[in-house]
């Protein structure tokens, strides 16, 4: 398949993950934050009443290891469909989610399947939730990832020069702080205009974490 998008680090895939996974080889580690099904009109994956078989789908399909967050309203369904070798924490203090006891939730679940390329020192990261920094080259893009928290995970998770693969790439947070970190990136994402932001900011420099 034709790239949409190539350098010497990363490689973008416009396309249906399901039909893309098959195809990129060997890599080091998933690492993605997949659509939690929200009601959110951005992506394949956001408005599916075959929510959960949609998932076994891609879950089956990707390589290990497989790191990536649910949303709290997901756990349930991802115990169900495979208990995670663990669970480690993003803690956020300045999160506005609901919760559902009343509040706010001030954490995420990220879920650990296969074996890890390095050892963990630590399994939770405390990293604020900036929306400046979230749309810091993101477009419109309604739930881009904090790029702060996809470098550090970039750095416990992989090595540089290591291979990580993106099923859900949206805007490229993980190609981004991937290709900032030295490390290599594969990218797939459906909707086309977010290849295109992913691009632009794949051929920008170091990307500075404020505007």
């Amino acid at each position: 398949m034709k790239p949409y998008y190539q350098d010497d680090a990363v490689t973008i895939y416009h396309g249906d993950c399901r039909e893309i996974l098959p195809t990129p080889g060997v890599v080091d580690l998933v690492l993605t934050d997949p659509p939690y099904n929200v009601g959110l009109d951005y992506s394949d994956g956001d408005n599916r009443s075959d929510y959960p078989s949609w998932s076994r789908e891609w879950f089956d399909l990707s390589p290990r290891p497989l790191v990536f967050t649910c949303g709290n309203i997901n756990l349930g369904m991802w115990m169900r469909i495979e208990d995670p070798k663990w669970i480690c924490c993003w803690f956020k203090a300045n999160q506005a989610s609901p919760c559902a006891l009343g509040g706010f939730s001030v954490w995420e679940p990220i879920l650990v399947y296969g074996t890890l390329p390095k050892k963990l020192t630590q399994d939770g990261w405390y990293n604020l939730v900036s929306f400046q920094e979230r749309q810091n080259g993101a477009g419109d893009h309604p739930a881009p990832k904090t790029l702060s928290m996809w470098r550090r995970l970039t750095e416990v998770f992989t090595e540089p020069g290591q291979l990580i693969l993106d099923p859900f790439m949206g805007s490229g947070t993980t190609l981004r702080a991937a290709k900032d970190l030295g490390r290599k990136a594969i990218g797939i994402e459906i909707e086309e205009r977010y290849c295109e932001i992913a691009a632009n900011r794949m051929a920008q420099s170091v990307l500075p974490l404020e505007a």
